[in-house]
Formats: structure tokens, sequence, C-alpha cells
């Protein structure tokens, strides 16, 4: 049996949960059965009107009673609250999106059940895009998540806060496409046409990432020419230290994740 035939249950329908049951769903491997805890009704609700083979639970001991793989997708400061009074069975696997919980942490959360994973999906995994990092590696679990997305295996919770802290880079992403959309305007540019081309330009010079063998300081280079603009502004940032100070930013989102 597959996990995709396993009976799956998740506590805590949020929107990281909710975007990974829509990939799912509409992928090539469905689930056959989901249980949905009750809190954040309007999103279980939500998944269970679109879905047939989802469906609300009474309670969440409910939904672990009903589940061979129980996904536990709580918000950190009450995840000890939520799964203290909770009656795991030893054969359950244990699949866990909750940040600041490495795997000893959240042992003792879920004992007797001990086959315990770690996974990081982002929301574009809805559409079936982006990142999946599971922690410890499974085959199993990365055939089944290969199919939303593109499955990253790590080996300890170590690399798992490394993974994770990548992540934290989405909203300075979307922050300098803004940030060179206002220069637009304040030479002139009509706030739509600066957008617009913003938007296109870093959509566009994305597209290559999507090539599993692309080498980010490759196409760095590629697209410099010697004197050009590009290599004026690169040499520029990296003179002032801008990529020193990414590098200063996800050291301490790492110590924040380990609890240093």
């Amino acid at each position: 049996m597959t996990l995709a035939d396993q009976r799956l249950g998740v506590i805590g329908v949020g929107n990281i949960a909710g975007a990974l049951l829509t990939g799912l769903a509409t992928g090539p491997r469905p689930p056959h059965a989901v249980l949905l805890s009750p809190r954040s009704a309007e999103t279980s609700a939500s998944l269970a009107a679109r879905f047939p083979q989802m469906r609300v639970a009474a309670d969440n001991q409910a939904v672990v009673d009903g589940s061979d793989v129980v996904m536990l997708a709580v918000r950190p400061q009450v995840a000890r609250e939520v799964l203290t009074p909770l009656r795991f069975r030893p054969e359950q696997r244990i699949l866990s999106l909750i940040a600041i919980h490495p795997l000893a942490k959240l042992a003792p959360l879920v004992a007797p059940a001990t086959r315990m994973h770690r996974a990081l999906p982002l929301p574009p995994v809805a559409r079936r895009l982006g990142p999946i990092a599971i922690s410890p590696p499974d085959p199993e679990l990365e055939s089944w998540f290969a199919t939303v997305g593109t499955v990253v295996p790590v080996a300890d919770d170590h690399h798992f806060e490394a993974i994770w802290s990548t992540s934290a880079l989405i909203a300075t992403f979307y922050a300098l496409v803004s940030r060179a959309a206002d220069w637009g305007v304040a030479q002139g540019l009509p706030r739509e046409s600066a957008e617009r081309y913003a938007k296109s330009v870093f959509h566009a010079v994305a597209q290559p990432l999507a090539d599993p063998g692309a080498k980010p300081a490759e196409l760095a280079a590629l697209a410099q020419t010697k004197g050009g603009l590009n290599e004026q502004i690169l040499r520029h940032m990296t003179e002032v230290g801008a990529f020193d100070e990414v590098a200063r930013a996800l050291d301490m989102v790492l110590a924040r994740l380990e609890g240093r």
C-alpha cells in the first residue's frame, strides 16, 4: 500500500497544510482519504467542499484515531498544548510541518509513535511548484511529494533548519522587485509601466532556475559582460557588503530556528 492509499489525518489546517493538501489532491497521486481537524474551520470546510475524499473530524483525537499518517501543522507556540492530550499509536507515521520543533523535541509529544519526519512545503505547492524539504530522507515519502514539488531530502535537523532559513528570503525577493519599480516611478515612469517591467524581468530571468542542472553562480556570470551594466551593479553590491549582510541575516534566522 502506497502513502497515497493510506488514511491521512491533518491537525492544524492552516495556509501551508491547505496548500500541500491542494497540491496533492490535484496531482497524479491524490490521497485516498483525508481527515481534517475542526480548528481552522473555514479552511477545513473549504477543502472538504472541494475534494470528496476530505472530511472534517469531530475533534483532534478523532483525526488521530482515523489515520495511518498524521500531519502536524499547528503553530509552534501551541504544539505542546494541542499534542500532549492526544493518544497516538506505535505504528503511525508522523509528518511534522511545525517550525522550531526538531524531532527530539517532537518525540515525547507523539509517543509511542516513533516513525517521524519533518517536511517544509511553501505556499506555491498548491500549484505543484517549489521545494519540499524532507528530513530524514525517506524514499516512499519523497516519491509521493515529488508529484507536487521539488523534493530536497536533508540528513538531520541542523540541515533542515538551514534549508528553512533560506526560505526567509522570499519577502526580500519581492521587496527587491518592488524597490526596482519604485525607482522607475521616481524617474517619472507611470507605476503600471514600472511594475509591469520589473515583474516581467524577474519572472523571466528566474525561469532557467527550473532546470535541475542550473548553477546560479554560472547564470550570474553569463548575465554580465565586461564593463557592462550588470557587472557594475553586482560589483557595487559586493563592495558595499550587501551579500555579506544576506549571510549574516541567514545566520540570525538559523540561530532563531535552532533556539540559540
